[in-house]
């Protein structure tokens, strides 16, 4: 894992939604976040989910979504990380990268740093799709 920032945070000037999900799954992957696009604007029905579903798979990443009372992850990710996701003290939902095993927060993507108020609501876990080829399309 390597810390990538966010480039747009809710409701700051830009105009665009947040980019946390973004800067996590580059940080997760060790991609330049310009690798990574923003998946809350990706689609125009604004499925972000799918968005992040489709790019991985191009990948050869397949999306998992679990409840993070299930601790530790037992699969497979890579650098031993999840995404999860929470509610930031900005009152909205967001993702920051923790630890597979302890669920402890390794990097905030957001300015702040503050993490969640409560605990993770989710994890999404990016596991190695099996006989897929992960260079870039």
């Amino acid at each position: 894992m390597i810390p990538v920032d966010q480039e747009f945070t809710a409701g700051d000037l830009s105009g665009q939604p947040g980019d946390c999900l973004r800067a996590a799954v580059a940080a997760v992957l060790e991609l330049p976040r310009d690798e990574v696009p923003h998946f809350l604007t990706v689609r125009a029905d604004g499925d972000w989910l799918a968005a992040l579903v489709e790019w991985a798979s191009s990948r050869g990443y397949a999306v998992r979504w679990r409840d993070p009372a299930v601790w530790p992850v037992l699969e497979v990710t890579p650098g031993g990380v999840v995404i999860a996701v929470g509610k930031s003290p900005r009152a909205v939902h967001h993702a920051v990268v923790a630890d597979a095993v302890s669920g402890e927060l390794l990097h905030d993507p957001h300015p702040s740093r503050a993490g969640f108020t409560g605990p993770a609501l989710a994890q999404l876990l990016l596991v190695p799709a099996p006989h897929a080829d992960r260079s870039p399309s």
